[in-house]
């Protein structure tokens, strides 16, 4: 008797943890215009409800921020002389307090675009970046994050 309650037990341990470890839900499905080559970055950036998500479109040359839905709300087109190979990063130690993001390119250039509106706050010359993702980082202790690229050169 004491092997059957044993038996019994597994048996209804295995049926519940079945349950409880059951494939992920799909929620929705957005579809890029090409290669997405660099991961996606999840943040609570914008006013709607849930995280966003933003994707480098590669061969589109294209940031696009995602809903918590599935709708594109903005999309950025830098003028990228070479594909997004990049993923962008996030710093909610701004200036203003709005959260920035920050990408590289193989171009050479560095962009820093606002999170919330997909507009761009300033564009500069940092040198080839591939494959490697620009951070953010309060270095000089200011309480300000500053943007830290490791191109080819330097």
């Amino acid at each position: 008797m004491k092997i059957f309650y044993s038996i019994l037990f597994i048996a209804v341990t295995l049926f519940f943890s079945s349950n409880l470890y059951s494939q992920p839900e799909e929620k929705w499905i957005f579809t890029a215009k090409s290669q997405l080559y660099a991961s996606p970055l999840v943040g609570d950036i914008c006013s709607n409800i849930g995280n966003e998500t933003i994707i480098s479109d590669s061969e589109a040359r294209t940031l696009r921020c995602i809903s918590s839905s599935g709708e594109q709300i903005w999309e950025f087109d830098g003028q990228w002389k070479k594909r997004l190979s990049s993923g962008a990063a996030l710093t909610w130690k701004s200036p203003n307090g709005n959260p920035l993001l920050i990408i590289g390119n193989g171009d050479g250039s560095l962009t820093c675009i606002d999170a919330a509106t997909g507009k761009k706050v300033w564009k500069n010359n940092a040198g080839i970046i591939s494959w490697g993702n620009v951070i953010w980082a309060d270095i000089n202790g200011d309480g300000l994050d500053e943007a830290i690229a490791g191109t080819e050169d330097n």
